[in-house]
């Protein structure tokens, strides 16, 4: 990743080591490295599950309404994040390693009980400045999008 500064360079390596060993999911922002503590439970499935087949019923078929690995990453911006569902072109699943901002139509959270700030306020930004043109965001806990 040349064109990564070398602190993001060295948070990226920082969580290749603590992979499968620290519970917990991560993921880089402009201020650091966010930990959300909490593993997905079974109402947040069932909400990326939904978002999932609803959006499966009106997207054009070169879409895919996408939940998991892997991440999305731009090292020029020192951002790694990791949306709950991400709208992308079926010709972006080729290849290897983290999905590139630019290939995503949409990314949508489910806001988490334990940092829902990093839903409301830090994906928002960085969403916006890896360039996704389209962000949504579901808070089960308050009822509203």
């Amino acid at each position: 990743m040349p064109t990564a500064s070398p602190r993001y360079q060295a948070m990226r390596e920082a969580l290749a080591l603590l992979d499968d060993t620290v519970p917990g999911r991560f993921e880089i922002t402009r201020e650091g490295i966010v930990r959300d503590l909490a593993a997905p439970n079974r109402p947040h499935e069932r909400t990326v599950a939904l978002i999932r087949r609803r959006l499966g019923l009106v997207l054009p078929d070169d879409l895919l309404a996408h939940a998991g690995e892997p991440d999305v990453e731009s090292g020029p911006e020192g951002i790694l994040r990791r949306p709950d569902v991400m709208v992308i072109p079926w010709a972006a699943m080729e290849g290897d390693g983290a999905f590139d901002p630019r290939t995503l139509v949409a990314a949508v959270e489910i806001v988490s009980r334990s940092t829902p700030g990093n839903d409301w306020v830090g994906k928002l930004r960085d969403y916006s400045l890896l360039g996704i043109p389209a962000y949504a965001v579901f808070d089960p806990q308050a009822g509203r999008t």
